[in-house]
């Protein structure tokens, strides 16, 4: 797929503007981010002015402050959920594949990851963060504002595996709680219910307030 950026000669091509870097790109598909900040959710139809509260941004340095404020919390608070989260979705794909290798009668079984070394654990739960994320965030086939949606079908069949994964895994991991783990925990894992919320809020909750606090520190 193909994208690209175009000089003022050429904008009668362009179908979209970019509010974070005032680009006009040419994107026949509808389907790419911008390719210069890479940003796909601040594509506006080519056409549109900025919105208001992208021109009161600009016109009201003195909010710069209140913003980086804004951006420190929404960090604070996404971080620590997100490496939650991706420990949950580890977790749950131990027990998962476990189940896998039961079903097929193998004689072994993957340990927990907590008796695994420290690099690995690690490792594993950075690797699933980050595809799970990249996916979720990047590869979104539908938007509503501005309304957006993938005619490739291939696109829509891999974003909604991952997702169904990401919230299986994180709802199994979310099951069986480790004996230190705090109490809230222990009664999410209580309820079907509950852990079924708990799952899907950890699942789309976090990247959301990472990038929006990342957007609100870079002004």
């Amino acid at each position: 797929m193909a994208i690209a950026s175009i000089s003022d000669t050429a904008a009668t091509t362009a179908n979209w503007y970019c509010q974070r870097c005032e680009l006009k790109v040419a994107d026949p598909t509808n389907d790419a981010p911008c390719p210069r900040c890479k940003m796909d959710d601040q594509l506006l139809p080519f056409g549109q002015p900025p919105t208001k509260a992208t021109t009161l941004t600009k016109a009201a340095p003195k909010a710069a402050s209140g913003g980086f404020l804004l951006g420190i919390g929404a960090l604070a608070i996404g971080i620590p959920l997100w490496l939650e989260g991706a420990r949950t979705t580890r977790d749950g794909w131990v027990l998962f594949l476990n189940w896998v290798l039961g079903r097929l009668g193998a004689p072994y079984a993957i340990p927990s990851s907590a008796l695994w070394p420290w690099w690995a654990s690690i490792s594993a739960l950075a690797l699933l963060g980050y595809a799970y994320s990249h996916i979720e965030v990047k590869q979104v086939p539908l938007r509503i504002f501005p309304w957006r949606a993938s005619r490739v079908w291939q696109v829509w069949v891999v974003w909604v595996v991952f997702i169904v994964s990401d919230i299986g895994t994180m709802f199994l991991g979310a099951r069986s709680p480790r004996e230190t783990d705090p109490a809230i925990l222990h009664q999410i894992a209580s309820s079907v219910l509950l852990t079924s919320v708990y799952a899907t809020i950890i699942t789309f909750v976090p990247e959301r307030l990472v990038i929006f606090g990342w957007r609100k520190l870079r002004g």
